[in-house]
C-alpha cells in the first residue's frame, strides 16, 4: 500500500558510477531524522488505515518499528492470559504460532530486496530494543523469535556492507581522482556513512545476546584501513608533493568535522532524551524510561559518538596532524632553509659530541650563527606574510586554514627559539649575539598582527 516506502538499493560508496554523479550523493549516507525511530521504541504504533487515509509514506525501518511493536505488546498480553487461563505456555505457542510465522515470512521475503545498509542496522538496534523491552517486562515467549531475527538481519547486514568496503580497491583512485585540491566525493561519503553508523551503535559500545559490537568496529576498522589506504594513493597522484598533502589535510579535516558534528549532535539527543520529564507517566513506564536513559549514557560516557567514535575521531586527529606537520616543514623549509638547516645540524652535533653547556658547538658556533640570524632578521615579517598568504591559497577551507597557519607560525617561534637557545649555550659570546638579534615577543606580535588582518 501507499503506507510503506519502496525498498530499493543505495549506490555502492565508492563506485565509479557514483562518482560520477558529482553533487552532494553523501546525503543518501545520511541518518538525519530516521534516527528518530530508535527514539520511538515505546511510543504507539502506527494506525495503518490513518496513514493511508492521509497519504503518509515511512522508510522500511518505520514499519519494522511499527510491526514489530503490535507484535511485542499483543504478544505480552495473550502470553500472560494463557498463563492466567490455562496456567501453561503451550497454549500461546499453538495459538500465536502461525501470526509470528506470517510476520517472519514477511520481513525475509523484504529483506532480499533491501539494500539500505543503515536500513538494516537500524532494524538490528530496534530488535535489541525490542528484546530488552520483554526483558523488562519478563516475558519470555519471543525470545526465539527475536534471536531468529538477529541471525537474519546480521548476515544481510554484513553482505551489504561488504558491498561497500569490497568498492575500495587498489585501482579504484584512478576513477575517484580529479586533479583537484579538494574534499573528495570518496571522503564526503565515507564521513556521512561512518557518522551514521557510529550514531547508530553510540550506546551499544559492548556486546549483547542480539547486538555484537565487537564485529561492527572490526567491519568498520577495516573500511577506515581501505579508505586511508585510497587517499594516500590519491595523494600521491599529484604532481607537486605539497599539493598532495594539503588534498590529505583537507580530507582528514573533513572527516574530523563530520564526526565532531555527529558527535554533538548524538551528546544532544541524548542530553534531550535524559531531561525530558516523566510527569504523569506511570511507575512502571518511568522506570523503563530511566533503564533506556542510564544504558544511553553509559554507551555515550566518552561523547556522543561513545567510545568507538571517540577512537576514530582521534585516530582522523592523528593522521590530520601528522600531514600539517609534513606541510609546515615544507613550508618553512621554504621560507627560512638556512635556520632550519642550521638548527637541526647544530642540535645533531651537540648530541654527537656531548658538548656542555658554555662550550661551543664545532661548526656552528655564535660566529658562525650570525649570517643565519642576519638573514632571518633582514626578511621574517615579509616571509610571515608571504607564508600566510600561501595557506589562505592552498587550503580552501577557512577553518582549517586557521588551524594550519597556526601550525606553521608556532612551529617557526620554536624553531627560532631553539636557535637562540643553541646560541645562548655557547657562553658570553652566544648571549651577546642573541641579544642583538630580533626578539620573540617582536615576532609573536607581528604574527598575531598578519593572522588577523
Amino acid at each position: 500500500g501507499s503506507v510503506a516506502s519502496g525498498v530499493g538499493g543505495v549506490m555502492s560508496l565508492f563506485s565509479k558510477a557514483a562518482a560520477g554523479r558529482g553533487g552532494h550523493t553523501e546525503r543518501a549516507f545520511e541518518l538525519g531524522e530516521r534516527l528518530d525511530v530508535l527514539c520511538q521504541v515505546s511510543q504507539p504504533s502506527i494506525i495503518p488505515h490513518m496513514a493511508d487515509f492521509e497519504g503518509k509514506r515511512f522508510p522500511y525501518e518505520v514499519i519494522f518499528r511499527n510491526v514489530h511493536k503490535l507484535l511485542v505488546d499483543t504478544a505480552s498480553s495473550e502470553f500472560l492470559f494463557c498463563l492466567d487461563f490455562w496456567e501453561e505456555e503451550t497454549v500461546f505457542g499453538e495459538l500465536f504460532g502461525p501470526v509470528v510465522a506470517v510476520v517472519e515470512g514477511d520481513l525475509n521475503e523484504q529483506l532480499q530486496n533491501q539494500h539500505d545498509v543503515l536500513c538494516v542496522l537500524l532494524m538490528i538496534r530496534l530488535n535489541s530494543e525490542h528484546r530488552r523491552l520483554m526483558a523488562r517486562r519478563r516475558i519470555p515467549c519471543l525470545d526465539d523469535y527475536l534471536d531468529r531475527i538477529n541471525l537474519v538481519l546480521w548476515p544481510r547486514f554484513k553482505v551489504l556492507f561488504d558491498v561497500q568496503a569490497s568498492s575500495i580497491r587498489p585501482g579504484v583512485e584512478r576513477s575517484l581522482f580529479t586533479g583537484q585540491v579538494e574534499v573528495n566525493a570518496l571522503t564526503r561519503r565515507y564521513a556521512a556513512f561512518a557518522a551514521s553508523c557510529l550514531a547508530l551503535v553510540a550506546d551499544h559500545d559492548s556486546d549483547d545476546s542480539i547486538f555484537k559490537a565487537s564485529s561492527f568496529y572490526e567491519m568498520l576498522e577495516r573500511l577506515w584501513a581501505s579508505v586511508f589506504d585510497t587517499l594516500l594513493r590519491m595523494s600521491n597522484m599529484f604532481k607537486d608533493r605539497r599539493q598532495g598533502i594539503i588534498f590529505l589535510i583537507l580530507n582528514y579535516n573533513h572527516i574530523k568535522a563530520t564526526l565532531r558534528a555527529a558527535d554533538s549532535s548524538v551528546a544532544q539527543r541524548i542530553s534531550s532524551a535524559s531531561g525530558s520529564g516523566s510527569g504523569s507517566k506511570a511507575p512502571q513506564q518511568q522506570q523503563q524510561q530511566q533503564q533506556q536513559q542510564q544504558a544511553s549514557a553509559q554507551g555515550a560516557a566518552a561523547g556522543g559518538l561513545g567510545t568507538a567514535g571517540a577512537a576514530a575521531i582521534k585516530e582522523c586527529e592523528d593522521q590530520l596532524a601528522a600531514c600539517t606537520s609534513l606541510y609546515v616543514e615544507d613550508q618553512l623549509g621554504s621560507h627560512f632553509k638556512q635556520l632550519l638547516e642550521f638548527v637541526k645540524k647544530a642540535e645533531q652535533a651537540q648530541k654527537r659530541g656531548g658538548v656542555q653547556e658554555g662550550q661551543p658547538i664545532t661548526g656552528f658556533t655564535p660566529a658562525e650563527a650570525a649570517p643565519v640570524l642576519r638573514d632571518f632578521g633582514g626578511r621574517w615579517k615579509a616571509s610571515i606574510e608571504a607564508m600566510h598568504r600561501e595557506v589562505l591559497g592552498q587550503v580552501v577551507e577557512s577553518a582549517c586554514a586557521r588551524e594550519v597557519l597556526q601550525a606553521s607560525m608556532t612551529q617557526l617561534l620554536l624553531y627560532y627559539t631553539r636557535m637562540l637557545e643553541l646560541v645562548k649555550r655557547q657562553g658570553p659570546e652566544g648571549t651577546a649575539l642573541a641579544r642583538e638579534v630580533v626578539n620573540i615577543p617582536a615576532i609573536m606580535y607581528e604574527i598575531k598582527r598578519i593572522t588577523k588582518a
